[in-house]
């Protein structure tokens, strides 16, 4: 049940490629870099040390059900 969840969520947040075989371009959701490659969300400050959350973990699976809601949202105005 969870990949189907990560595919549909990388719909919207998955990373984009700046050009044909350039760059891919993560991008974020609620102040956090979202990478599905590692499954993790990342958020980087110059003030405080980085955090690093796993999908799979408490924190983490909120934040992908947060992210799942967000995601139908989108689709469906997009529909």
């Amino acid at each position: 049940m969870w990949e189907e969840v990560y595919k549909t969520c990388e719909l919207v947040y998955g990373a984009r490629q700046v050009k044909p075989g350039g760059v891919r371009v993560l991008q974020t959701f609620k102040d956090y870099t979202v990478d599905f490659r590692l499954k993790e969300f990342r958020k980087i400050s110059e003030t405080e040390p980085p955090e690093f959350i796993d999908f799979r973990s408490n924190e983490g699976a909120d934040l992908i059900d947060e992210m799942y809601d967000a995601v139908v949202r989108i689709l469906e105005q997009e529909a």
